[in-house]
């Protein structure tokens, strides 16, 4: 049964597409399991680089004011680096960005950005919010239950005599 759960909480993904100029965007996620979040640029940027980055963006960007998690200038082929995974689809001018195994504290804000080199990079804004997965506390819910009932023999309800 927990194999199974494993399996399904891996198989939960949720995608967000995401429109260049935009403020931000918010995408859910659960620990153990994994988000896919896919970053529209121009078109005009397929040959540039394309990162991913965790931090808020201040008013005036500046160099290394967030966190490089996935950097890569290599186009239509997937690069990994730890639990991120970076596609950059030039045909669709897309990149997609993977994050596996996620842990609450992946909560935070995130930009997926293209690197202009002689000028400001484009960022958009990505806010994760990941929680425990509730299946899990279910279940180890349901196992305690059936473990107290079979240590005891029995499960009865009394009522009180009212008089």
């Amino acid at each position: 049964m927990i194999e199974y759960t494993r399996r399904m909480k891996m198989m939960l993904t949720f995608t967000l597409l995401m429109i260049p100029g935009a403020l931000s965007f918010s995408v859910m996620g659960y620990t153990g399991g994994a988000v896919t979040i896919t970053c529209q640029y121009d078109r005009e940027y397929t040959r540039k680089a394309k990162y991913f980055c965790r931090g808020q963006k201040p008013g005036i960007p500046k160099l290394g004011w967030c966190s490089v998690l996935i950097r890569t200038d290599i186009k239509d082929q997937w690069f990994k680096n730890g639990r991120f995974s970076l596609y950059d689809d030039t045909t669709a001018s897309v990149f997609t960005v993977n994050i596996t195994d996620l842990k609450e504290q992946d909560s935070d804000t995130y930009q997926c950005a293209v690197d202009r080199s002689r000028s400001v990079d484009i960022y958009t804004e990505v806010n994760l919010n990941v929680i425990e997965d509730l299946i899990i506390i279910i279940i180890i819910i349901i196992i305690t239950i059936i473990t107290i009932i079979s240590n005891t023999g029995n499960f009865t309800i009394h009522r009180n005599p009212t008089n």
